[in-house]
């Protein structure tokens, strides 16, 4: 069974507007699995003052300020939920790291941008280098500028599939995610374009995008028979990021789990094409 006790929610307290969608996300979790949350705010040093006392002066400030952001901002939005705050001072990516490691955080959750400027095809540097990074699964919010907020629910859950050696380990986080909230699963694999560009144009080569279709279907009803679990599945073939993104408008996918990593343990940039191109939150396991 998922059993995710403690949660870190880094923030940007320094960006204009929170990302109160993600908020809501990691309070939601919170809510469900009487979860400890951890919100974590990082007071980046001021380089061109390091070493002066000016500059310890003005990091002390800025650490009590946000202390107190943190409260204030917060507290609404995780409906009176208790938090334990953290500000620290130091790099953003590398204190978050530390954190989930001393804190034995079970998952982070957090926006895909902040700590500088958002890029609607770009992750932001800090987010990057966690999901990079990071030992425990990572939860991203949705990659677009206006996120609908209100009451987030799960209950349609996609997992990306691309039959590679860790591709179990995804499913399994995914199929446990979908019983802890009644969700339904459904699995997805996306298989090449089988278009080529001829005389006349582009031609489908209907023959081997059927066998292929046939073998990814076995294949997957292998897995589900393997691992002891039903689930729907989605075959689809094109760019990978894209043709997930599709597929979870079209299963109502409210979160996409996939196994981003290779076997040097990197994350791979399939994994971040998907939470770039995700109209929902994408979990990295």
């Amino acid at each position: 069974m998922l059993n995710i006790k403690r949660i870190l929610l880094p923030l940007d307290l320094e960006q204009p507007n929170l990302p109160v969608a993600v908020v809501h996300e990691a309070a939601t979790l919170t809510r469900h699995f009487h979860s400890e949350i951890f919100v974590l705010h990082v007071v980046e040093p001021l380089t061109f003052l390091a070493g002066s006392e000016t500059a310890h002066e003005l990091l002390e400030q800025a650490v009590a300020k946000e202390q107190e952001n943190l409260s204030k901002c917060l507290g609404p939005v995780l409906d009176g939920k208790l938090f334990k705050r953290i500000v620290v001072k130091g790099n953003p990516a590398r204190e978050i790291l530390r954190i989930a490691r001393e804190e034995n955080i079970d998952l982070i959750v957090m926006s895909t941008h902040g700590y500088g400027a958002f890029e609607r095809f770009m992750l932001g540097s800090v987010t990057a280098k966690v999901l990079h990074q990071s030992t425990c699964p990572v939860w991203t919010g949705a990659h677009v500028k206006d996120v609908p907020v209100g009451q987030f629910a799960i209950r349609n859950v996609l997992c990306a599939v691309d039959f590679g050696p860790l591709s179990t380990k995804a499913i399994s986080w995914a199929h446990e995610a979908a019983a802890e909230f009644g969700a339904k699963l459904t699995l997805a694999h996306v298989m090449p374009s089988m278009e080529i560009y001829g005389p006349g144009g582009y031609h489908a080569l209907a023959e081997m995008k059927n066998e292929l279709v046939n073998s990814a279907k076995a294949q997957m009803a292998h897995i589900q028979q393997e691992m002891g679990i039903q689930a729907g599945v989605f075959i689809g073939s094109g760019n990978v990021a894209k043709v997930v993104g599709q597929a979870a408008k079209e299963t109502k996918a409210d979160v996409i789990v996939v196994g981003a990593r290779s076997l040097a343990g990197r994350f791979g940039d399939i994994g971040y094409a998907i939470i770039r191109e995700s109209p929902v939150p994408v979990v990295s396991i």
